[in-house]
């Protein structure tokens, strides 16, 4: 009988019908622009979570997505940085600092998104000037300030025992503000602490500063206190190993070091020990020392190797079927390598990646970057540790080519020089690029035009790198749309913006909108592989989340109910109500059960139970009670959700 009602319960969470006051939450944060992800009830830190860094769970997904993924007993984390609107937290270790904070932005009439702590607590801010850099512990009074790594969200559970909760909370997304003007945290010597946001990288052509510190050792001081049990201590040790062998002193080390590591939840003595012994003999760094000032120059040359690689691309003729999709992808490659290349002129590019700004297939992009690893024009530099991606360097045959940007003869850059196109590298922001459309030779051939005048197809042929039959191909497709003119000296390229070229070729063409879908799906696929990774250590590690190894399983049912969750009824067409009542219809009796079962209602926290007696303790709060009937508020099923049963909590 219990296991009946068990599954009963089940198919009422997963199928949208409940939700739990976390799950609720969790909805509504992510609603709210934040990404947030489960971790371990009463824990901090125990799931997978820095794929996240980069994308968002899938709102709906009936198995790998945001309802999913919070079901059972799991505590809420939320993203700082890009991912959650450049969402930026003032963490407040102290009652006192906790309410300075909250008193300086009343007194500047600012809203508050505030939580209250074990210690202190959590301000919630949203930059308006990009992703703000960390401020570590050690540099103001019991705060720190966190642009990146994730904070614990109510009503989560403190590993105390204590629950998070909301002191604040005007409006429903946290305020926005410009980093500059907040003003009044202050140092330890009472001067005004101001802080820096990352300008967005795809804008910015300014690359990394050398950093002596190994990319291990920036992560620890960066994500520290959100190590799990069983690598904090090594985790410790290493890092003042690498700060030690970088001339750190052992004061230095502390000052860095010990509040991350009390916020990860070693003692004292542990603390010490670690750091006292990695100064208890000569270290070397973890990585090669900075080097002289000519490797500086090198370096800095490396870094800056996209602007080689443009100038091949430019340079070099790319003939036969592929060419076009090859040099679409080395352009891509070239911009992935602006945003962001290393001291070693190293940069990642997923594949994804360059799909979306070559505007091309997985499988196509796969099938070029074989291609150019053939022709040793790149070659692959290994993964990136965080999200997996490939690593990237340009080879020799594009290095090579450097001084053509100093001197001897070279191509006009129209990439620089034309209004409305890109400043750096020329990828285009328009779907008439699209197959179906200009495609990549039509684009070619109409740039190559806009930046050099009337050219006959021997011309273009010779500016472009194109074969003569490519050239008075493209020529055709502009004169479908109407973008050139013959003139008694050749053809003219008539200007238009991106958003024009949109209006005149994409719509027409019917791949208006092609590009950003392609986007999405990516972006969609990126975010089920996150969230199949923490389903996997969900089920590794949480006893209770059992739904989805239950042979009887339903997973097409619970897919179409999941289609419809969060949904209002009222905001539906007709033809979509109509869809959704099939839907209803066809779910299996358990759902329906489920549904008529009665509710009850925990008077001290709110928690509800499905069933036909409550049991003696709530799951939730740990509190025996004398539970409430609450049949009458049971709302529709799906059209406005309710809250968790107790029996999944406790399986």
């Amino acid at each position: 009988m219990l296991d009946t009602k068990r599954k009963q319960n089940a198919f009422a969470i997963l199928s949208g019908i409940v939700e739990s006051p976390i799950q609720e939450e969790a909805r509504k944060l992510y609603d709210a622009g934040l990404n947030v992800f489960p971790q371990p009830a009463g824990k901090k830190a125990g799931y997978p979570w820095k794929k996240l860094q980069f994308v968002r769970l899938h709102r709906t997904h009936y198995k790998f997505g945001l309802h999913a993924l919070f079901v059972g007993q799991c505590n809420i984390a939320v993203m700082c940085g890009r991912t959650s609107n450049d969402l930026f937290v003032i963490d407040c270790e102290s009652r006192a600092q906790f309410e300075y904070n909250i008193e300086q932005m009343q007194l500047r009439g600012l809203p508050l998104w505030a939580v209250e702590t074990t210690r202190g607590g959590h301000i919630y801010l949203l930059s308006t000037k990009g992703e703000v850099e960390s401020v570590s512990p050690g540099k103001i009074p019991d705060t720190e300030v966190r642009g990146k790594g994730y904070v614990i969200a109510p009503p989560s559970i403190h590993p105390s025992g204590l629950i998070y909760q909301w002191k604040h909370r005007d409006g429903d997304t946290p305020p926005a503000i410009d980093p500059t003007k907040v003003n009044w945290l202050k140092d330890y010597d009472g001067h005004t602490v101001r802080l820096k946001s990352k300008q967005n990288k795809k804008r910015a052509t300014a690359t990394k500063q050398y950093n002596p510190l190994s990319q291990k050792t920036q992560d620890y001081l960066q994500n520290g206190a959100s190590l799990p049990e069983g690598t904090r201590n090594n985790r410790l040790f290493e890092a003042a190993c690498d700060m030690h062998g970088n001339g750190y002193t052992q004061q230095d080390v502390y000052a860095a070091l010990v509040p991350i590591a009390k916020s990860s939840g070693l003692n004292a003595a542990e603390i010490t020990h670690a750091i006292d012994s990695a100064f208890s003999k000569p270290r070397t760094p973890s990585k090669k020392p900075k080097p002289s000032s000519s490797q500086s120059t090198t370096q800095r040359a490396q870094s800056r190797n996209w602007e080689a690689a443009l100038v091949y691309t430019q340079n070099r003729e790319w003939t036969g079927r592929t060419g076009n999709t090859d040099r679409a992808v080395m352009l891509a490659l070239a911009e992935r390598a602006r945003i962001g290349s290393n001291e070693n002129g190293t940069f990642r590019a997923s594949v994804r990646e360059i799909a979306v700004t070559a505007r091309i297939s997985k499988e196509t992009a796969h099938k070029a970057l074989k291609r150019l690893k053939t022709q040793k024009v790149i070659s692959r530099a290994g993964n990136d540790i965080t999200s997996k991606a490939s690593l990237w360097r340009f080879g020799d045959t594009v290095l090579n080519d450097r001084h053509k940007q100093h001197g001897g003869e070279q191509r006009a850059n129209w990439y620089t020089r034309t209004n409305g196109l890109s400043s750096s590298v020329p990828v285009s922001a328009s779907d008439a690029v699209e197959r179906g459309a200009l495609g990549q030779s039509g684009m070619r051939v109409y740039r190559a035009l806009i930046a050099n005048g009337p050219l006959l197809p021997k011309g273009i042929a010779e500016v472009e790198g194109l074969s003569v039959g490519q050239a008075r191909y493209g020529l055709r497709k502009l004169r479908d749309f109407d973008l050139v003119e013959r003139l008694p000296e050749g053809w003219r390229a008539i200007p238009a913006t991106d958003v024009q070229l949109d209006e005149r070729v994409a719509l027409p063409a019917g791949t208006l909108g092609k590009g950003e879908a392609r986007k999405r799906r990516y972006e969609e696929e990126r975010a089920l592989f996150a969230g199949r990774e923490i389903f996997g250590a969900r089920s590794r590690m949480d006893p209770s989340f059992f739904f989805y190894r239950h042979p009887n399983y339903p997973n097409a049912a619970v897919a179409e109910s999941r289609a419809t969750i969060g949904v209002n009824m009222a905001d539906l067409p007709e033809e979509s109500k109509q869809s959704v009542a099939e839907s209803r219809a066809s779910q299996p009796e358990e759902v329906a059960a489920a549904a008529a079962l009665p509710v009850w209602c925990c008077p001290n926290c709110g928690q509800r139970h499905f069933g036909e007696d409550p049991p003696d303790m709530c799951a939730y709060c740990a509190d025996f009670t004398t539970w409430r009937r609450v049949d009458d508020e049971v709302s529709v099923p799906v059209d406005r959700p309710g809250d968790v049963d107790s029996n999944q909590l406790t399986s």
